[in-house]
Formats: structure tokens, sequence, C-alpha cells
């Protein structure tokens, strides 16, 4: 997981999995929290394949940190589930 702030206070973020199994869902998401403002970035979706990354961005305000916050987590087609281990990353 990274983060870099851009102008205009736009976060980008860069994040993904890599799990063994294949992914039937998943509830992905970066909380960008700012130290004026925040806000989440969310990959949301079905199957995917078992290693997987996206990048996405939103407005916040001030430095701060970006998290992918141990409930976000896929669901594996034998029923497992994998949580994050809430990777973190500093912007300024």
């Amino acid at each position: 997981m990274s983060a870099k702030k851009y102008s205009g206070d736009w976060l980008g973020v860069s994040t993904g999995y890599s799990v063994y199994g294949t992914v039937i869902d998943r509830s992905w998401y970066v909380n960008g929290v700012g130290a004026i403002t925040s806000n989440t970035i969310y990959f949301q979706g079905g199957s995917t394949p078992s290693t997987w990354s996206g990048t996405g961005g939103a407005t916040v305000v001030g430095p701060g940190y970006a998290v992918v916050p141990f409930t976000a987590h896929v669901i594996l087609s034998n029923g497992g589930v994998c949580y994050s281990n809430a990777p973190i990353d500093f912007f300024g």
C-alpha cells in the first residue's frame, strides 16, 4: 500500500493483495486520514485473481496517513475470509 499527495489536496493510493485461492468477493478499501478532512477509497467487487492491485484517489485535506483497515477483506471460493494486515503509509 502506498499513498501520495498531489496538488488540490488529491490523495492517490495504490493497494492490493495476494492470497492462496480464488477470490469470489471483496470489500477492500483505504482510509485516507488527513489533519483536516478524511475520505475512504473503495475497491469493491466480485471475483478477482488471487493477486490483485488497484489505484484510486480522493480529496483529503492536510498531512496524514492512509491505511487499509483490518476490516478490509476478501472472500475465497472455499468460504475462507482473508483480512488486511492494516498496511499504512504517511503523506505530507
